[in-house]
């Protein structure tokens, strides 16, 4: 029997056209047990903050003064928002896919927990913790089961266990986490770190590679959208070089920028070294170079806000970084005075 891949590219050679080739892959079997692990994810991601909900509230109760019943409400409406937006879901699933609505969601919930750090009183928590969050749950909730449905036959019943078993685990782990980083940061700097983290929700969605797939032209088919494109990937590419200098100086001091931007080049080196075939692989496992796309701008993103963290230790405790690597700078500059003078 000719695999799926080999009968994709016999398929791709016969007919130049490929607009209309469709992939079809087995069911029960080798990738479609991947699909399971990634739906077991975006349970963790999801419930795990949703059946969190009662340390939030422990929380919001210390944060802001308000009445219990008050207080209760965000817990509440993430929850129900949750469910109620199953219809939103579902349309949106039968209408684009299970792969990009998973995205979407990922996106929203990761927006609704980022601007809910931000919140003044306890009624914004309503909107962006309860309901934008919620919506973002919701939306990712529903097609990652859909997928799994769609993977598995005779093994369904089982598949779709594992995939819900991430309910379990996310409920286990995230009370504890959730503890830890308020611990850390307060409950604000959590909130932003889960955050980045739900963001997670997008990078499992991106491997949902439909069931059946039909081969589209790339949107960039055009000299002036590819340009756009390049303009504003140099642009934003520029921020890296011009940035780097100064936030190895804030963090080490500028007489260990040297050493500094060594170590940051030998990983720069492995990167480059590693990202292009990384990329190649995706594309012979998916026969799409998307994945590549989603997984790199994933890793950027979450990179960027661990930046997140050293700003909120210094706004918690008061401390600014560049002060403390100068003085340390300066007390080790004394200290090898005075050991030089006593020789």
């Amino acid at each position: 029997m000719m695999s799926c891949c080999a009968w994709s590219r016999r398929k791709k050679s016969d007919n130049v056209d490929t607009g209309n080739c469709d992939l079809l892959y087995e069911k029960d079997h080798g990738y479609a047990w991947m699909i399971a692990l990634f739906s077991f994810s975006v349970h963790i991601f999801t419930y795990g903050i949703s059946w969190s909900v009662g340390v939030f509230f422990v929380l919001f109760l210390n944060a802001f003064h308000t009445a219990k019943g008050v207080t209760a409400w965000p817990g509440s409406l993430n929850t129900a928002t949750m469910y109620l937006v199953g219809p939103i879901s579902s349309m949106l699933t039968n209408k684009f896919g299970c792969r990009p609505t998973v995205i979407l969601g990922g996106v929203i919930s990761a927006i609704g927990l980022g601007t809910s750090a931000f919140a003044t009183n306890i009624y914004h928590l309503y909107i962006t913790f309860g309901i934008v969050t919620g919506v973002g749950f919701g939306i990712a909730y529903l097609p990652g089961i859909v997928i799994v449905s769609q993977y598995f036959e005779k093994k369904r019943t089982l598949a779709i266990g594992v995939a819900a078993s991430g309910i379990g685990f996310g409920s286990f782990i995230y009370p504890p986490m959730i503890d830890a980083l308020n611990n850390q940061y307060g409950w604000r700097g959590a909130l932003l770190m889960l955050s980045g983290i739900t963001l997670n929700i997008c990078v499992a969605g991106a491997f949902m590679r439909p069931f059946k797939i039909t081969l589209l032209v790339p949107f960039l088919t055009h000299y002036g959208t590819l340009l756009a494109y390049s303009a504003i990937f140099g642009f934003c590419s520029a921020a890296f070089g011009i940035l780097l200098p100064g936030i190895i100086c804030q963090f080490l001091g500028s007489e260990e920028l040297a050493t500094g931007y060594g170590v940051l080049m030998t990983f720069e080196a492995v990167g480059t070294m590693l990202g292009g075939p990384a990329a190649g692989f995706m594309y012979d496992m998916l026969l799409s170079y998307n994945t590549s796309f989603f997984v790199g701008g994933g890793i950027i993103v979450i990179s960027s806000l661990c930046m997140i963290v050293p700003y909120l230790r210094e706004k918690r405790h008061g401390i600014n970084t560049l002060e403390v690597v100068s003085n340390e700078n300066e007390n080790m500059l004394m200290e090898k005075g005075s050991n030089n003078a006593s020789t």
